[in-house]
């Protein structure tokens, strides 16, 4: 079945974030990095969108530096891993932050 979604919200990794941050009328997507528990992270979503697309709308495959701070790096086997499990279930993937 086909759907085509023009309105979504994005909400964080679990479901605190999904009771308050949903909109009514949006289709309700997620997300989340690597490391991350690919079936439990989308088992949130068909809690409150049952039928149509598995979404990760931001892949963080890094993270932000602080000021002061060391350069902040994630392993690329971790982005792999993650990324090839979120495909292996059809799931969609849009990459926040490929670069820069």
């Amino acid at each position: 079945m086909f759907r085509l979604i023009s309105n979504f919200s994005l909400d964080g990794n679990g479901l605190d974030y999904l009771r308050c941050g949903t909109v009514r009328g949006a289709y309700t997507t997620i997300d989340f990095g690597p490391d991350t528990n690919v079936n439990e992270s989308f088992s949130y979503q068909r809690q409150y969108e049952p039928y149509g697309p598995l979404v990760n709308t931001e892949f963080y495959p890094g993270w932000l530096d602080l000021w002061g701070h060391d350069h902040s790096t994630v392993p690329t086997a971790s982005i792999l891993k993650t990324l090839d499990q979120m495909l292996s279930i059809g799931a969609n993937v849009n990459f926040y932050m490929f670069y820069g």
